[in-house]
C-alpha cells in the first residue's frame, strides 16, 4: 500500500512538471529595466533571453526573441549573462542574459515568487494523496 502511494506521488510530481511548460516575459520593443512586458508560453524554446545596453534599453522574450528567432545563442553562452556572441553590429555594452526557469528574464523576485508557487502547489498535491 505504502509503495503504491510513493509511485502515485511520483507520477503526479512528474506530471505537473511536464505539463508546466517554459514562461517568460516577452517585451514587442525596448523597453525600460522595469518593464516586464507580458508572460508568454514559451513551449517552443528551451530558454528565456533577456538584452540590455548601455542606453537603458531593455528587450525580453523567449529563446533568443530578444534579439532572434532561436535559441542558438542562448545555447553558445549558456545559463548567464555576456556579450551577445556573432558579427550583428550589437548596441554598445550590448548584454544578453540566457536563463532556463520560468519568468526568470525579469526581475529576481519574480522568477523567485513563480518557483515558490509551484513547489507549494506541487506540495500540496503529494500531501493530499499521500493521505487521501
Amino acid at each position: 500500500m505504502v509503495i503504491s502511494k510513493i509511485t502515485v506521488c511520483v507520477v503526479f510530481l512528474s506530471l505537473t512538471m511536464a505539463a508546466h511548460a517554459l514562461r517568460c516575459y516577452v517585451t514587442d520593443a525596448t523597453t525600460t529595466q522595469g518593464d516586464l512586458g507580458t508572460i508568454k508560453d514559451c513551449s517552443n524554446y528551451k530558454w528565456c533571453a533577456k538584452g540590455y545596453d548601455d542606453a537603458g534599453e531593455y528587450s525580453r522574450g523567449c529563446g533568443m526573441g530578444a534579439y532572434g528567432d532561436n535559441d542558438a545563442m542562448c545555447d553558445q553562452i549558456g545559463n548567464t549573462c555576456a556579450p551577445p556572441p556573432g558579427q550583428y553590429p550589437w548596441p554598445k555594452g550590448a548584454t544578453l542574459c540566457c536563463c532556463k526557469t520560468d519568468l526568470c528574464n525579469g526581475n529576481k523576485a519574480s522568477s523567485f515568487t513563480s518557483s515558490v508557487i509551484m513547489a507549494i502547489v506541487a506540495f500540496f498535491g503529494l500531501v493530499i494523496m499521500t493521505f487521501n
